[in-house]
């Protein structure tokens, strides 16, 4: 089972904005997916994470293990491109 989860920094409300129109576009894509949003306080960060600091940040989990990550701002198309070649 695939799950989505963005990471945001807590103090910065315009890339957390951002990324939530994002997500919004994602749950109309992939709606049996489950897709969080949350913050550098995630232990999950720190566990799939190498380059901690650097925001935003994608990571896909299958079966709770990290399959994907990308620390990026990405165009909504890009971000569906990487999440469509991920997710198969």
């Amino acid at each position: 089972m695939y799950s989505i989860v963005f990471f945001t920094p807590s103090a910065d409300s315009s890339m957390k904005n951002y990324i939530d129109e994002q997500i919004k576009q994602v749950k109309l894509i992939y709606p049996d997916i489950l897709i969080e949003h949350r913050n550098e306080s995630d232990n999950r960060l720190y566990r799939f994470s190498k380059k901690l600091g650097r925001f935003p940040v994608v990571l896909i989990l299958k079966n709770n293990s990290r399959k994907a990550i990308k620390h990026s701002k990405l165009s909504l198309e890009d971000l569906l491109n990487w999440l469509d070649f991920n997710l198969r």
